[in-house]
C-alpha cells in the first residue's frame, strides 16, 4: 500500500492491477471487455488534448519536456513535413499537437485559471497526478488529479457541456464518475487517508470553456463503493486463478420490458394480423 507523487505515467500504467477504468469497464460490459481494453494502446485528438489539459494545469513545470506544437501549414503529403512530424513523434511520444489543439488546451487552461475557485481548490498545498496503490482482494492502483494536504481529493473533467443537467448525465450513465471516485476513497482509506472533501471540476472542451465545480457527497460514494466491492470479488475469482476463462457476456440476458417512461406514452398496437409471420 502506498501513496506516491510523481510516478511518470508510463511507470504507472505498467503495474499490473485493477484500475478505475477497468472496473467501469467490468460495470459496463464484461471482464472480458475489460482485459481486452488493457492490451489497447489507443490514442485519439480527445485523449491527447485531455492529457496536455492536464499537464498544463496540473503538472506545468513538465509541459515543454512532454508536449510540442506542429508548425502551422504542415502537409504530411510533403517528404519534409512527414519527416519532421515523425522525428517530433519519436522525441515526444504520444505529445505531439496540432495548432488546432494547442489552442484549444490553452483557452481551456486559461478559463480554469481564470475561475478563482477552481484554481485556488486545485492549486491546495498537497500533490498533483498521484499514484495509490493497495489490495482488495486483488491489486488495485489509482492515479489521483489532485490530492492535498487537508484531505481534499480533486479530479478534474474535461467535457462538452457543465451544465448540470448535460453533466450529471454524462456522470451517472456514461462515464460513471460516482464509481471512480469511490474507487479512489477505498484506495487512501486503505492507505490510512480520508478524502473529507471530494470535488469534481467540470471544464467544458469548447468555447467559452465554462467551468463548474460540483462537490460529490459522501452517500452518492458510499452506493457506488458497495458496486466496487461487488465487481472486486467478481474479479478475484479468475484474476487469482490464472488459466481460468475470463467471463464475457452473458449468452441469454432477460427479456426486454418496457422502460417506465414508455408506459403511457406509447399506444400497444391492435393485432389486425398484417403483421403475421411468414407462412401464415
Amino acid at each position: 500500500m502506498s501513496i506516491r507523487p510523481g510516478v511518470p505515467f508510463a511507470e504507472y500504467r505498467a503495474i499490473h492491477a485493477v484500475s478505475s477504468g477497468y472496473l467501469r469497464t467490468v460495470y459496463q460490459h464484461s471482464p472480458a471487455h475489460a482485459e481486452h481494453a488493457a492490451l489497447q494502446d489507443r490514442d485519439t485528438p480527445a485523449m491527447r488534448v485531455g492529457r496536455a489539459l492536464h499537464c498544463m494545469a496540473l503538472e506545468n513545470s513538465e509541459y515543454a519536456e512532454r508536449f510540442v506544437t506542429l508548425p502551422a501549414g504542415i502537409d504530411r503529403r510533403k517528404t519534409p513535413d512527414r519527416k519532421l512530424v515523425a522525428e517530433l513523434e519519436a522525441a515526444y511520444p504520444r505529445g505531439v499537437l496540432t495548432p488546432e489543439e494547442d489552442g484549444q488546451v490553452t483557452g481551456m487552461f486559461r478559463a480554469l485559471r481564470d475561475n478563482e475557485q477552481a484554481w485556488s481548490l486545485l492549486n491546495r498545498m498537497g500533490d498533483s497526478e498521484v499514484t495509490v496503490t493497495w489490495e482488495d482482494r486483488v491489486p488495485c492502483k489509482a492515479r489521483l488529479d489532485h490530492f492535498s494536504k487537508v484531505d481534499t481529493l480533486l479530479d478534474l473533467k474535461t467535457c462538452q457541456s457543465a451544465a448540470r443537467r448535460d453533466f450529471e448525465r454524462e456522470c451517472r450513465s456514461k462515464w460513471y464518475y460516482g464509481l471512480q471516485l469511490a474507487f479512489y476513497r477505498m484506495g487512501l482509506r486503505a492507505c490510512g487517508r480520508e478524502p473529507l472533501d471530494v470535488y469534481l471540476i467540470a471544464l467544458e472542451s469548447s468555447r467559452p470553456h465554462g467551468v463548474v465545480i460540483y462537490p460529490v457527497a459522501q452517500t452518492y460514494l458510499n452506493l457506488w463503493e458497495s458496486t466496487a466491492r461487488i465487481l472486486l470479488a467478481q474479479i478475484a475469482e479468475y484474476w487469482l486463478k490464472p488459466g481460468l476463462p475470463v467471463p464475457g457476456l452473458p449468452e441469454v440476458e432477460e427479456p426486454i420490458l418496457p422502460a417506465a417512461w414508455e408506459i403511457g406514452q406509447l399506444e400497444p398496437a391492435e393485432d389486425d394480423g398484417a403483421h403475421k409471420g411468414l407462412g401464415t
